[in-house]
């Protein structure tokens, strides 16, 4: 199997009318591991999912369906409280740059093309399941913190690692009207700050990172580092009658942010990069950066 996971690789749901697409797809991601559930349509999908019966770590849709079809599917997902932090990847052969940029305006999280590429079906998963997980945790930490900071009108906290960006966004969630909306795109942009801002960790880099598992590794490396062994990523918390806001600022030179800003079509395809879009699309009513870049606020209306 050459780089077979664990048996607890994830839990994966296929769907595509395409009976032979549907065994090769299946095949290489049991041969990685994943353990496999496949349906033949978006009708079939959704009752299965309805039902309760079964649980999956991300769901992996083919956009042209007969009936109910992968967009269809996807925008039934994301109204459902149930489905809404679900990761969803669409494998389409319509890959133009309005027709993906439908596709993430929908919920998509990750894209694949047909012909199907294997190393990309595998990069793309393992990110996925890894994204389930951390909402998954997250959920977890939200559900054990008290709600009491739904009476917050103004803080200041600090922190430099990912695992008290993670402890910090479900902290802070519950500031806001709607915590699980907010919870996955604090954690982006908090983590974003860590990686991104006060380490310096690329956009191309973190790629190459991501491809051997090597991330996690590189960002204690470098906390250790007398050049960021001191830096902190400060954030401020401000609820008045009309908003609640965030801003968090790093001690990095800053990033070229516009770009990530939306989703862009040569980047729709890479395991990693469209957090922050998904944080403006999502999470909050307004996402601006300031500055160089090394500063974000985020804000959610009050009703």
């Amino acid at each position: 199997m050459g780089d077979a996971l664990t048996a607890d690789a994830g839990r994966l749901l296929l769907v595509d009318d395409d009976a032979a697409g549907l065994l090769v797809l299946q095949r290489h991601l049991t041969n990685a591991g994943y353990q496999t559930r496949a349906l033949s349509g978006g009708e079939a999908a959704w009752q299965l999912l309805d039902s309760g019966n079964e649980r999956f770590d991300a769901l992996i849709l083919d956009r042209i369906m007969p009936g109910l079809d992968g967009l269809q599917l996807l925008a039934r997902l994301r109204v459902d409280e149930r489905f809404r932090l679900t990761p969803v990847v669409l494998q389409t052969a319509a890959v133009s740059p309005q027709e993906m940029l439908e596709g993430f305006q929908s919920g998509a999280s990750y894209y694949l093309t047909k012909p199907l590429d294997a190393a990309m079906l595998l990069a793309v998963v393992k990110a996925a399941v890894a994204e389930a997980r951390s909402v998954g945790e997250l959920r977890t930490q939200i559900r054990e913190q008290q709600t009491s900071l739904r009476m917050l009108k103004e803080g200041r906290f600090e922190f430099q690692t990912p695992k008290e960006a993670l402890s910090l966004s479900a902290h802070l969630a519950h500031a806001f009207p709607d915590p699980d909306r907010v919870s996955m795109g604090l954690l982006e942009l908090l983590v974003n700050a860590v990686e991104h801002g006060n380490l310096g960790i690329g956009y191309q880099r973190k790629g190459e990172l991501l491809e051997v598992n090597g991330l996690e590794g590189e960002i204690a490396r470098r906390l250790e580092l007398p050049d960021h062994r001191e830096k902190k990523v400060e954030v401020r918390f401000i609820r008045d009658e009309e908003q609640v806001e965030v801003r968090i600022r790093d001690q990095g030179v800053g990033f070229d942010y516009l770009p990530f800003l939306c989703f862009q079509a040569e980047r729709a395809f890479d395991a990693h990069g469209r957090g922050i879009a998904m944080a403006k699309l999502c999470s909050f009513d307004v996402l601006e950066y300031r500055g160089s870049g090394n500063e974000v606020r985020a804000k959610v209306r009050l009703e």
